[in-house]
């Protein structure tokens, strides 16, 4: 028996097609392309969540850090203008000054409370 003849009865016998794709394998490719295409999909929402987060997380760090820095400022000008309450912070003339209850940049809404502890500090 030569070669062919075997693949031919071996075809016969187990009824095999040569030709086309069978179901089972186009599934296993699909499901192959939707496993790849969800990785990459969820990959690249967590990268651009991370990068979002990390941007809100570093405008609200420089804003507290601004308020702190205002309030020096306002602190070593005169002791006196630090009276005790809530306040925002406004800027006029490249100075900075403590004005209503709170103020709003963007997203975030600063408040800062000055409170006295004796005579000769505050808090």
């Amino acid at each position: 028996m030569t070669l062919n003849r075997l693949q031919l009865t071996l075809r016969e016998a187990f009824n095999i097609k040569a030709r086309g794709f069978s179901v089972v394998e186009v599934l296993v490719a699909s499901a192959i392309f939707a496993l790849a295409t969800t990785t990459f999909v969820g990959s690249l929402l967590s990268a651009k969540f991370s990068s979002d987060y990390s941007s809100r997380e570093n405008r609200a760090v420089l804003l507290a850090e601004e308020g702190l820095e205002a309030v020096r400022n306002i602190r070593d000008a005169d002791f006196a203008n630090l009276i005790d309450g809530t306040y925002g912070i406004s800027t006029s003339g490249n100075v900075f000054s403590l004005s209503g209850t709170s103020d709003v940049s963007d997203i975030f809404t600063r408040a800062l409370t000055v409170s006295t502890i004796d005579e000769d500090q505050k808090k």
